[in-house]
This record gives C-alpha cells, sequence and structure tokens, in this order.
C-alpha cells in the first residue's frame, strides 16, 4: 500500500477539491472589486442562474462518465419547448396540464434516440449527437425563428417560483445532484455507470450489458435537458429559438473544471456542481460589470481552453502523487 506524506495527503486533499478553493478565491476577488457582489441577493440569482443550465451540465456529466458524448444536449432543450410551445402556445393543440409533461417526455425521447443510435447502430457519439445538434438547431428555426410570446402560464411556473425567497429552480436543482450523488456512488446502476465508463469490454465480461446502461443515461440526460428547457421558459418569460443555442461550450467547461475525465469512468458529480457554481460567479461578475455579449463569447472560449489545460495538469499532478516508488 502506497504511504502518502502529510505534505503529499495535503496535496491531494487540495487538487481534489481544487475547484472549490478556485471558486472561493474567485468570489472573494470578485466581492472585494464589484460593489453589491456580496450580498444575498447576488448570491441568490448566481445560484439561480447556474440552476438553469445546471441540469444540462449534470446531463453531460453522466454521457461523459459512460465514456461517450453528446454535442446537441442544449439544443435538444431548446428544441423541446419549442415544440410543446408551437403545440399549445400557438396550435392550440395541447391543454395546458399536458404542456409539462409532454416537454420532459419528448426531451426523454429524444435523448434516448441518441443513444439507440449510437448503441444500437454502433456509431460514433461526437458524430450522431453533432448530426443531432443541427438537426435540432435547424428544427427549432423551422418551427418558428420568433419568440412564442402566449403560452400557457403553467410553463413559467417552476422557472419564476419562489420559496420563502430562493428560487424553486436552485432548490429542484440542489435535489436533483444529492439524488444523482446517491444513485452513482450507493447503488448497483451507479457502479455499472464507472465500469462502463472505465473500461467498457470489461464490464462485457462483468454481465454488464453496456448497450443498456448507455441508452438509459443518454434518455436521462435528455430528460433532464427538458427540465432545463422548462426552466429557462420561466426566466425568459417566452419560448425563443435561441434557448440552449452556445451553451454546450460552458457545459463542457463546467464539466472539465469539474475533474471528470473524457476517457469515461472518472468524475464527481459535487465537483461538478463545483464547476457549474464557478461558471455562474463568472457569468454574474461580467453582467455586473457590462462586458459586451462579443466579448462574453470570447471569454466562453477561454473558459473551456483553461478548462481542458486545469483538468489535464490536475490529473497529473494526482497521477504524479499516487505513483508508486
Amino acid at each position: 500500500m502506497l504511504k502518502l506524506t502529510t505534505t503529499e495527503k495535503a496535496m491531494l486533499f487540495c487538487l481534489k477539491n481544487l475547484i472549490w478553493f478556485i471558486n472561493i478565491g474567485l468570489f472573494t476577488i470578485f466581492s472585494v472589486s464589484i460593489p453589491g457582489f456580496l450580498s444575498l441577493k447576488n448570491l441568490n440569482f448566481i445560484f439561480y442562474l447556474s440552476s438553469l443550465m445546471g441540469f444540462i451540465v449534470l446531463g453531460e456529466s453522466l454521457v461523459v462518465l459512460i465514456g461517450q458524448m453528446d454535442l446537441s444536449l442544449a439544443r435538444l432543450a431548446g428544441f423541446s419547448a419549442m415544440i410543446v410551445g408551437y403545440l399549445s402556445g400557438i396550435l392550440f393543440l395541447i391543454p395546458d396540464w399536458a404542456t409539462i409533461p409532454l416537454l420532459l417526455l419528448i426531451s426523454a425521447f429524444l435523448g434516448m434516440v441518441n443513444g439507440l443510435l449510437i448503441y444500437k447502430l454502433k456509431l460514433n457519439s461526437f458524430l450522431v449527437t453533432l448530426s443531432t445538434y443541427l438537426i435540432f438547431s435547424w428544427g427549432t428555426y423551422q418551427i418558428r425563428d420568433l419568440p412564442i410570446v402566449s403560452i400557457p402560464a403553467i410553463l413559467t411556473v417552476l422557472g419564476r417560483a419562489r420559496i420563502g425567497g430562493v428560487y424553486f429552480a436552485s432548490i429542484l436543482f440542489i435535489l436533483t445532484v444529492a439524488i444523482a450523488y446517491f444513485i452513482l456512488n450507493h447503488t448497483r446502476y451507479g457502479r455499472r455507470v464507472y465500469q462502463v465508463g472505465g473500461n467498457p469490454d470489461a464490464a462485457r465480461m462483468l454481465g454488464i450489458s453496456v448497450e443498456r446502461v448507455g441508452i438509459i443515461v443518454f434518455t436521462v440526460a435528455g430528460f433532464l435537458a427538458g427540465i432545463s428547457g422548462l426552466l429557462y421558459i420561466g426566466y425568459l418569460g417566452c419560448i425563443t429559438s435561441t434557448i440552449g443555442e452556445g451553451l454546450i461550450f460552458l457545459v463542457f467547461a463546467a464539466i472539465f473544471l469539474g475533474g471528470v475525465s473524457l476517457r469515461g469512468g472518472v468524475g464527481s458529480v459535487t465537483d461538478v456542481l463545483g464547476g457549474i457554481i464557478l461558471l455562474g460567479i463568472i457569468d454574474a461578475a461580467v453582467t455586473m460589470m457590462l462586458v459586451s455579449p462579443y466579448m462574453r463569447g470570447i471569454l466562453s472560449g477561454v473558459i473551456l481552453i483553461l478548462a481542458i489545460l486545469v483538468n489535464k495538469m490536475k490529473g497529473q499532478l494526482i497521477d504524479r502523487i499516487l505513483m508508486p516508488r
């Protein structure tokens, strides 16, 4: 058994919890340099914004944990929302009470389609989801390129509701993270997710149905993206064709900052939560500093590159510490 010195144990602890130290550091810097940043109202709003995107990040994290990739997830959220908005707000074909279940059902179905294409037809996940990204993106514009304002009130309730001053979206997200953490760390299915991501061939030898695990993960990821789409409707107060547009880059940034490996089988939901919160802090800061949309786009790319570098360096340092001597 490898014996570590006190210094190595301290370094390992810092590296494994690096995202939280970065959060504390950035939050402290912004609190000192931006007036009004350190306030309960702003903290509440930061976590609210983080939660809107957080469901997509959580879904993508599950996909990456099994060693796959889903480029379409953010646009899937917008496409599902647009379909339901058009059916209920323009054509009036479905009753109000059915809008939320239908939106979640459609998003889960679209996620399952991705999974079936990848696991049943043995297609590359990058190429499949790149294709469905284009389908969802341009399909959204094909249905309607103008905002749908006349939508059932029930569609906006969850994204706007507050409980004791705290946004319901934030509470729902924390509960979802807790459920995901329990499933991944304390259930047989959670262990199978890590086993499939770590070594699918070995998982098959253990009698695990890699295809079944993968299809379920893609379906769940689609369902979580649907929740995000629903919350964005409440946040915007309407359904626009831009829901989820360009969001996938920040989603991957949050995942990499959270330490999830693209190779699969490595990652923690709690660290991914840290990556989501970090992006929420940065988003709130650039908003309060009135940074232009173009610079924010550039910043998104820079953050993604930095996230990849941080993830790589973190992994290398941990391997160096744990390397047998």
